[in-house]
């Protein structure tokens, strides 16, 4: 488990760095680009990685840290310690600000019913084994299958499967890489679920909500029947209607910023 925080979090420092120079100034639209230019330094070092067979702890572990060198390097790392500084102060003022809505005692008792799931939902995929259909037959053995190999190789076990994309399990890959343990790769898409909840309230938000009734869409995404059952297992549904609402948001953005 060290070994992946400390490997995620050299993801995040290059992210910063990426996300210091694309990103403009809304808190979320700040937080969403750190989130995909995270996943998108994870996925490129992983195709290479898995591409030019050295899939292993530590070589990928050393290409991590050389790649987000060199995007500290490129922003400036003066540049990116005071980005990430400035969003952490943005987020403690936002999460004080945020205090006022839990007045109204439906959002108090929605961000309740949210906060109970969450913390559900991540101690059931510790204490159940891994469990779904399209994970144990296909997702997780593909990312097994990388692993024991070193490298993206053909599933003799799962040929039917094998035209299919193979991209969130590259986070899968990631997860499974440095902490060995099956259960944690079961945690990865309630991260994603977070992220599409984020985007929905930054969605609602550039369409009028005030900032109340924007923290509600958000969380009624995540509390969405089909987003909790399957923010436990190793499936690809929510990390893919996450990266459409992000998009969804960018292209929001972008709309609002030329009218």
């Amino acid at each position: 488990m060290i070994a992946l925080l400390l490997t995620t979090l050299v993801l995040f420092i290059g992210g910063a760095a990426l996300a210091a120079r694309l990103s403009g100034p809304s808190l979320v639209e700040r937080l969403l680009a750190l989130q995909i230019a995270t996943v998108s330094e994870l996925v490129i070092c992983l195709l290479v990685a898995g591409a030019a067979h050295f899939l292993r702890p530590l070589p990928v572990a050393i290409e991590y840290v050389g790649v987000s060198a060199l995007l500290v390097f490129a922003s400036g790392g003066r540049r990116t310690g005071e980005w990430v500084r400035r969003l952490g102060r943005d987020l403690g003022r936002t999460a004080w600000a945020g205090r006022r809505a839990l007045r109204s005692p439906w959002v108090a008792l929605l961000a309740v019913v949210s906060l109970g799931e969450l913390a559900w939902r991540c101690a059931l995929a510790f204490l159940l084994p891994p469990t779904g259909q399209d994970a144990l037959n296909y997702h997780l053995v593909t990312v097994a299958w990388w692993l024991q190999r070193g490298a993206f190789v053909a599933n003799p076990f799962r040929v039917t499967s094998e035209g299919d994309p193979a991209n969130t399990e590259l986070v899968f890959a990631h997860v499974a890489l440095f902490s060995h343990n099956v259960q944690v790769v079961d945690l990865t898409p309630i991260a994603f679920a977070l992220s599409g909840a984020l985007a929905t309230a930054g969605m609602a938000r550039l369409l009028g909500a005030r900032r109340a009734m924007a923290a509600v869409a958000g969380v009624l995404f995540f509390l969405t029947p089909i987003v909790l059952a399957q923010s436990m297992v190793a499936y690809v549904d929510v990390a893919t209607a996450s990266a459409f609402a992000a998009c969804l948001y960018f292209i929001t953005r972008y709309l609002s910023w030329l009218s």
